[in-house]
C-alpha cells in the first residue's frame, strides 16, 4: 500500500470504509522463482512467500559448497536438476560407503537407512517406502531480491 505516492493508503482506507488495513502476504509455488520475477512483477511481489527445491542463494553449507563448485567448474550458479543429481549421486555413494555388501539390497537397505543426509537440496532422509524426503525451500522478496525466508517471521514488504 506504501508506494511512495503520498496519501495512497488513506484513499484506500476510505474507499473500502474501514478504519485500518490488513497486510495480506502473496504465497505462491516455484513458478515465482523465475529470473525475470522482478522484472515482471516489480514492487507488487516484495514480501512474497513462495517455495522451490532448490535455492542457490542459500546460505546453507552444503548448498554453498555445491553452489561453489558448481561454479568454479562451468561459470554459472546451478539449477534444479543439477543439485538434485549431485545429491543424488553423493546419496548412493553414502549408501555404498554403509552397505554390508554392495549388492542390490545391501545398497537398498542403506539407502532406506539414511536420514538427515545434508544435501545441495536440503536435508533428506529416504523415507519407507523409498520416497526422498525434505523441506522445500521457503523463499521472499526483500528490497527486489529474491532470499531465504525463516518461517515464523513476518517478511517485509
Amino acid at each position: 500500500i506504501d508506494d511512495g505516492r503520498p496519501g495512497r493508503a488513506a484513499r484506500i482506507r476510505r474507499s473500502l470504509d474501514r478504519g485500518s488495513l490488513h497486510r495480506v502476504v502473496l504465497l505462491g509455488g516455484n513458478g515465482f522463482h523465475h529470473p525475470a520475477l522482478l522484472e515482471w512483477a516489480g514492487r507488487y511481489v516484495e514480501g512474497s512467500v513462495f517455495c522451490d527445491g532448490f535455492f542457490a542463494g542459500s546460505d546453507r553449507p552444503a548448498v554453498q559448497e555445491f553452489r561453489d563448485a558448481h561454479v568454479a567448474n562451468f561459470g554459472k550458479d546451478p539449477g534444479m536438476v543439477a543439485a538434485q543429481a549431485h545429491d543424488t549421486i553423493r546419496l548412493v555413494m553414502e549408501a555404498l560407503r554403509r552397505a554390508d555388501w554392495p549388492d542390490r539390497t545391501g545398497v537398498r537397505n542403506a539407502l532406506l537407512d539414511l536420514q538427515g543426509f545434508e544435501g545441495a537440496t536440503g536435508t533428506i532422509s529416504i523415507g519407507p517406502e523409498g520416497d526422498a524426503r525434505k523441506r522445500l525451500f521457503l523463499l521472499t522478496v526483500r528490497d527486489q531480491r529474491i532470499e531465504e525466508w525463516t518461517p515464523g517471521t513476518i517478511p517485509d514488504s
